[in-house]
């Protein structure tokens, strides 16, 4: 209907500036069809076709550069319609680009979703890649979202008894590979290489914090993640309610206001991570954990079990606890 309207007004349009252009044309003549006739004839009717001015070639000096100033004027006025035109058509063209790139992102994005769900690991695991990259070209869009199916992906494959049961000694490469996309430096190498105990802890933060996800906190409760490599992991505020991380690799991660309830640490390696403000509460398993190195400040320790856990007593100066290592 729109259409309809704006072919309508075009045409009413072209139509009003025709007969502009005739009429014009026909005043603008009108001197000189007037100075032939009184030539052929021989009549004298000067003074009526130009308009009281004697001499002629004044008279058309002045009309001439009238019309002409008309004539510019015209020009200038079709070139800004034609410029507004043009403009508009740009707007449109954009927009028309614009939906059409949208709809491809959230093509994309429902197609990783989907597969997601495929029976095949190795399909998820491209789904998980996919999304990633998504992420990395529309971060605003879409990194929230992502990063919390993610997360939810990882709880849901893992507290099955069938992956428990074939991946008591390493995670399944799905799942690595997602723990490394959500939480490892991207710009690193995935397996942490870059942690040392001579870097500066400042320094080590700022390359574990810089991920594409950092400003999200994750939920991995109820978890499977038993010798999970999340070496310089960003774990910023993660929640671990009744998650397995026995023997996981977390050496150099930022566990920071991370929240453990009722959750398996035994025998894993949390040395030089940063665990300011981080709460173990109610039966966590540090037994035989190693934290020496790492950053206590704040750390609360609530009905946990410390049985052999590698930790220095100067550790402990800023910690709030309810009990002591054995």
């Amino acid at each position: 209907m729109a259409k309809k309207e704006n072919n309508v007004a075009d045409k009413i349009s072209k139509k009003i500036i025709i007969w502009l252009i005739i009429i014009s044309l026909s005043v603008f003549f009108f001197p000189f069809i007037g100075t032939l006739i009184n030539h052929c004839i021989g009549l004298n009717i000067g003074e009526l076709y130009t308009f009281g001015i004697a001499d002629r070639k004044d008279f058309f000096t002045v009309w001439i550069a009238l019309f002409g100033a008309i004539g510019i004027a015209i020009n200038i006025y079709q070139n800004h319609r034609r410029t507004t035109n043009q403009d508009k058509q740009l707007i449109k063209q954009t927009e028309q680009i614009e939906l059409q790139s949208k709809s491809q992102r959230d093509s994309r994005f429902s197609k990783g979703v989907e597969l997601l769900g495929n029976a095949n690991e190795s399909a998820r695991t491209g789904a998980a890649y996919s999304l990633f990259f998504l992420v990395k070209d529309y971060p605003e869009e879409f990194a929230k979202p992502v990063f919390e199916i993610l997360c939810s992906h990882v709880r849901s494959i893992t507290t099955t008894e069938e992956y428990k049961k074939n991946n008591n000694k390493r995670p399944s490469n799905e799942i690595q590979s997602i723990l490394n996309l959500l939480f490892k430096n991207q710009s690193l190498d995935l397996d942490g290489s870059f942690w040392s105990e001579e870097r500066e802890q400042e320094e080590d933060e700022e390359y574990i914090r810089n991920t594409i996800f950092k400003d999200f906190s994750p939920n991995l409760s109820h978890s499977y993640l038993k010798y999970a490599d999340l070496i310089g992991a960003n774990l910023y505020g993660a929640q671990f309610s009744n998650s397995n991380l026995e023997e996981a690799f977390l050496a150099g991660s930022c566990l920071k206001e991370s929240v453990f309830i009722k959750s398996t640490l035994i025998g894993a390696k949390i040395y030089g991570a940063n665990l300011s403000g981080s709460h173990f509460l109610s039966g966590t398993k540090l037994n035989n954990a190693d934290l020496k190195g790492a950053t206590l400040d704040g750390l609360t320790l609530d009905d946990v079990i410390l049985d052999y856990a590698k930790i220095s007593k100067k550790d402990f100066i800023n910690v709030l606890t309810d009990e002591k290592p054995i």
